[in-house]
């Protein structure tokens, strides 16, 4: 049987680079998260996401648009998903 796209193995996530977050009233860095193929993001209700990064278990980031703009929320989960799968489509091809 033939794979296309095998699978990659579970014991080596990719890293490419990582997420900053910025205090919006203060416009200073607040954090970074660092960014790999087990990276997950999730919508969450009214305008709300969580970012969930490799290697540190159970740890969840949560997110919020100020005006609970649940398309912003949305548009930021999809972009880092579609990041995530380009990582691992970027390896595949290696």
């Amino acid at each position: 049987e033939s794979h296309a796209n095998p699978p990659l193995p579970p014991a080596t996530p990719l890293v490419g680079g990582r997420l900053v977050y910025v205090d919006p009233e203060k416009l200073e860095v607040k954090g970074e998260i660092p960014f790999s193929s087990e990276f997950d993001a999730e919508l969450g209700p009214r305008g709300a996401f969580y970012v969930r990064p490799a290697g540190e278990r159970g740890r969840t980031y949560y997110f919020e648009d100020p005006a609970g703009d649940e398309v912003l929320a949305e548009t930021w989960v999809r972009t880092l998903l579609r990041f995530k799968a380009r990582l691992v489509d970027e390896a595949r091809a290696r």
